[in-house]
């Protein structure tokens, strides 16, 4: 099996400028949250075990209040892929494809100059976000031979 992460993120969080989207736990929502081969810290980062081709996509939907929201992939810190959405609600994706090195730490980052709530639709409390992260090659880009 390959390793992945599939979770929901359910209710309202406030993700302060500079913070990170918290996941829930396995024991909090057995049915939606599933982890295999990537550690997790039990808050907001995730940790690669087997380097290799990665995918991963996030969506949040947002409830903010403020316009220019914007939140990206953060790699050991560092931006690495990034979107907005000019709007004050909706959802927002974030999505890569690529090589990660085993010990990369991944975390998804409010990028924005304001707090930004994310929550659920009333009809849906596991809307408020999803995260998919997997491994699906041994290779990186440009080393197939």
């Amino acid at each position: 099996m390959q390793p992945f992460v599939n979770s929901n993120i359910k209710g309202i969080q406030i993700i302060p400028q500079g913070g990170a989207v918290t996941f829930p736990l396995d024991s909090e929502f057995p049915q939606e949250y599933y982890l295999e081969g990537i550690t997790y810290n039990g808050t907001d980062t995730f940790t690669i075990v087997t380097p290799g081709l990665y995918s991963l996509t996030c969506v949040l939907s947002l409830d903010t209040g403020e316009r220019d929201n914007t939140f990206y992939i953060e790699l050991n810190g560092y931006a690495v892929a990034g979107t907005a959405n000019m709007g004050t609600d909706g959802q927002i994706v974030l999505t890569r494809v690529g090589f990660v090195d085993a010990g990369t730490n991944v975390r998804i980052v409010n990028g924005s100059f304001h707090d930004i709530t994310i929550a659920n639709a009333s009809v849906n409390p596991s809307s408020t976000g999803h995260l998919s992260l997997f491994r699906f090659a041994d290779l990186g880009v440009g080393e197939i031979t």
